[in-house]
């Protein structure tokens, strides 16, 4: 009986070796969970912390005010983000590294920055309303924006060294694609996957622009435009547009010589002019347009027929003057010889000027 307890000792002491392990695990794992989701807990405070907004609208005019937003360590900013002021040039801001953290604003503007020349530190943004970029004289190309996906309206005007889009690879969509002024402009390189611009997609006063093919996945928008641009001899890049829900202008390109890129175009809704274009010989590309409430063909040197509108059955105001080599209008017959519908038709100052009942009687050319 004395030697009992001693006995117990042993097995409680032989028990107690056996779970010690087994509970050193248990409290290890229990440790390490709570470390865990003390971590986790802390990486989300961190992250929380780390998203300083700035409210309203920024301008920054200065490199120190491009430099400041960096000390401040702003990341959003909820208003309108300016760099630099339109028209006025001058400011000290060479570049924008400073910007770096900062991935979304409302609206973008870069205004006047004759010393800027590139848009590095903007390579965190991936969305904008608007994003404009003006005047700033030793722009290039537009690769800060490599993140850029998410923007409804793109205006690029005025930037005298800018040779191509690059930089806006990833954006897919836009509500507006206004492109104009942009003196050393050649391509529009970058558009590549651009796939619709449902309001306005426009390109003008680019003296040097000589393609626009990467616009080739785009299939519809509102309102069309290529004025002014001196040496873009084709449309080659606008064959997939089926639709231009308001009007189309094609205007003032001295060299270009055929509309053949807007071959699929079925529907205009509101109007078509083709004007002052010195080295148009035919108008074969808008063969599929059937009907156009108003249609004005005006002052096109070279041209001569118009047998690219030989579907064409309807239309309300149909205007066509100051085309001097101009001499055939038979592919109108359809129009003024069958169940074609027109109220008016002005025609004058061209090679030849029948009325429509000459060219519905076979009068048609000279």
């Amino acid at each position: 009986m004395s030697n009992l307890p001693a006995v117990i000792d042993q097995k409680n002491l032989k028990r107690q070796h056996f779970f010690q392990p087994y509970a050193r695990l248990l409290f290890a794992l229990i440790a390490l969970t709570a470390f865990s989701c003390s971590d986790s807990e802390q990486e989300e405070q961190t992250e929380i912390k780390s998203a300083k907004v700035f409210e309203g609208n920024l301008e920054l005019l200065t490199q120190d005010d491009v430099d400041e937003v960096e000390r401040q360590g702003y990341t959003q900013i909820n208003g309108d983000l300016a760099i630099g002021q339109r028209d006025v040039p001058g400011n000290s801001i060479v570049n924008l590294n400073g910007l770096s953290s900062i991935t979304a604003v409302q609206n973008l503007s870069i205004f006047s920055n004759i010393l800027l020349d590139n848009l590095d530190g903007l390579e965190n943004i991936s969305s904008a309303n608007k994003v404009k970029i003006q005047g700033n004289e030793k722009l290039t190309d537009l690769s800060g924006f490599n993140n850029l996906s998410r923007v409804k309206e793109m205006i690029i005007s005025e930037n005298k060294q800018l040779t191509d889009l690059t930089g806006l690879e990833n954006i897919k969509n836009l509500e507006v694609l206004s492109v104009f002024r942009n003196p050393a402009l050649r391509s529009i390189e970058g558009t590549e996957n651009l796939e619709t611009v449902n309001d306005y997609l426009g390109f003008f006063d680019n003296d040097l622009l000589t393609t626009i093919e990467t616009l080739r996945n785009v299939r519809e928008t509102n309102v069309l435009i290529i004025t002014n641009n001196d040496v873009l001899k084709n449309l080659k890049g606008l064959e997939g547009i089926f639709s231009v829900n308001n009007y189309i202008d094609i205007s003032n390109n001295n060299q270009l010589q055929n509309l053949d890129a807007l071959n699929n175009v079925t529907r205009v809704e509101n109007s078509i002019s083709i004007s002052n274009n010195l080295e148009l010989m035919n108008l074969d590309g808008l063969k599929g347009i059937s009907r156009v409430p108003l249609f004005s063909i005006n002052a096109n040197d070279k041209l001569s027929n118009l047998d690219g509108l030989v579907n064409l059955e309807n239309t309300d105001h149909f205007i066509i003057t100051d085309n001097i080599s101009l001499t055939d209008f038979c592919g109108l017959t359809k129009m003024f010889g069958g169940n074609g519908t027109n109220q008016i038709f002005l025609v004058s100052g061209n090679g030849y000027n029948p009325n429509k009942f000459r060219i519905s009687d076979g009068e048609c050319s000279l």
